[in-house]
């Protein structure tokens, strides 16, 4: 069962000289997604990310220009700003104010279908494969840390729906009508999160080499919640294991090392990670080291069961308390509320 408390409440040994680009294009030459496509896939994961600093919120004003400052007066902290209005795709006035810090949550997905032996490339010639896993909320590289989740789910209610719920634009809740958990309508506490686990619902998913700038590519996921199964669609029978960590419990020792890079790097920037069980767990698990973890491995599987440990890069830095909202694609704006 997945513990919501709300807000009330580095990397190992092993160095490897992996050729990261042979082991993307095998990955992206066997998934075969480098056009974006529906695919059925089973949430296998789902890790807590602690109490997390959340970005301002933002919504269109309905306050005239020349009346904001007696609103900020009214309510300290609240700041206006004019940007693209990504529902109409012009530019509007917003009104912004910051949040509380809130529990988090990091979800991954895992298609079956598509099976890959992540082993050759470290020295694993057992030939054993694994389903691709992909985590929603995309990656962010943040300065002093490293890779993070750009896009946590965010353990986050309201009373919309006549007691406390998931907004019902939320990931967690178009996933648990999707589901058949609840019907359209109903509420969704933050407390039942754990009951999408196993689920089987489609996904958009791609894999490939994006471009960037300079002629250069990055390896990049992409997933996205689209429905629930149709007719005809069956629930994938799973045969793998289902992971669950959290803050304060005693984790699975397996399911700890199939934490990524940027799942870990999360946890760090939580308020209440220094002190926690999960901290002394992974800390007696992984070497301690509070450098940055390069983009190219980000915690990709060693086909034995453990997240590969790349060499460091720089000496740490105290990780920003700001929340700082990563670049997105315009069609990329996977906000879970």
């Amino acid at each position: 069962m997945f513990e919501v408390y709300g807000a009330a409440q580095s990397a190992g040994k092993k160095q490897s000289n992996v050729d990261w680009d042979a082991y993307h294009q095998y990955i992206i030459g066997t998934a075969n997604l480098e056009n974006r496509e529906v695919m059925q896939g089973v949430i296998t994961f789902m890790a807590d990310l602690g109490v997390q600093a959340q970005p301002d919120a933002e919504f269109v004003s309905t306050v005239d220009e020349d009346e904001e400052a007696a609103e900020i007066e009214k309510n300290p902290g609240t700041y206006f700003k004019t940007q693209l209005n990504q529902e109409t795709k012009k530019m509007a006035r917003f009104k912004c104010y910051p949040q509380k810090p809130i529990q988090a949550v990091a979800i991954a997905v895992d298609f079956p279908e598509i099976q890959l032996d992540y082993g050759q490339f470290f020295g694993n010639d057992s030939g054993t494969t694994k389903p691709l896993r992909l985590w929603l909320g995309g990656t962010f590289y943040q300065e002093g840390t490293g890779m993070i989740v750009a896009r946590p789910t965010y353990l986050k209610s309201n009373k919309k729906l006549g007691t406390w719920s998931f907004d019902q634009k939320s990931v967690p809740y178009q996933i648990a009508v999707a589901a058949k958990i609840i019907k359209p309508g109903e509420a969704f506490d933050t407390k039942r999160i754990g009951e999408i686990l196993g689920k089987t619902v489609n996904w958009t998913v791609q894999v490939y080499n994006k471009e960037g700038k300079g002629g250069k590519s990055y390896f990049t996921e992409y997933i996205k919640f689209a429905s629930g199964l149709s007719r005809g669609q069956k629930e994938i029978e799973y045969e793998g294991k289902l992971h669950v960590t959290g803050f304060n419990r005693d984790n699975d020792e397996d399911s700890l090392k199939e934490l990524r890079n940027h799942i870990r790097n999360t946890m760090k920037n939580a308020s209440n990670y220094e002190g926690s069980k999960i901290q002394a767990q992974l800390d007696a698990l992984y070497e301690q080291r509070d450098t940055p973890q390069d983009d190219d491995s980000d915690g990709a599987d060693d086909g034995n069961g453990g997240s590969v440990v790349v060499p460091e890069k720089a000496k740490a830095k105290t990780p920003p308390k700001k929340v700082v909202k990563p670049p997105m694609d315009m069609d990329d704006s996977e906000s879970p509320f």
